[in-house]
Parts: structure tokens; sequence; C-alpha cells
């Protein structure tokens, strides 16, 4: 069950999360947002609570939102991935079961 500070949460890790070396028009942090990581598999995917790229535009297309993330399109994983566990969804992202 959500508590009260699960939409704070992903600010927080944004706003310090300051990777060395890092600008921030090259910095994707994405929250709840589709996480496609296998190009041999891709409709498979994750949707993290959060999760930050270093080396990418905000931004899709300079000016366009990104709806997704895909690995194999952006060419740079994620540096950090944060998932908070529940008891509906461990088994699945600690890797006992297949989604």
């Amino acid at each position: 069950m959500p508590d009260v500070f699960l939409d704070f949460q992903p600010e927080l890790w944004r706003q310090t999360f300051q990777p060395r070396n890092w600008y921030p028009d090259q910095l994707f942090c994405g929250t709840d947002l589709n996480l496609y990581y296998d190009v041999k598999h891709p409709k498979w995917y994750k949707r993290p609570d959060w999760f930050a790229v270093v080396g990418v535009p905000n931004l899709y297309e300079q000016w366009e939102l990104r709806w997704s993330y895909v690995v194999w399109d952006e060419k740079v994983n994620p540096l950090v991935v944060v998932e908070l566990l529940s008891p509906g969804t461990e088994s699945e992202y600690l890797g006992q079961t297949l989604r």
C-alpha cells in the first residue's frame, strides 16, 4: 500500500543524484516509466520506481517527452535503478519468478 511519501521519493532521488562530471542537460531520470532492457525480447520491460541515465538528454527528439526508455535505442544503460519492494512484486523483482 503506498504511503504518503511515495510521491516525494522520486523527486528527492532526482535532486540528490549528482554523479561526477555530469551535465544537467545529459541526465534523464525516469519515474514509474517502462524500461525496455533486452533487445532479444523487445516486449520485456520493468517499471522501476525510479532510474537515472547519464549521457542522454532529458527530452527525446529535442522537444518530445519520453513515454518509455528503450536501452537498445538509446545505447546507454541506466546507471542507477531503484525499486521499492512490496509483498506483491518482491519475488518478481528478486528474479524468483518470471514476468
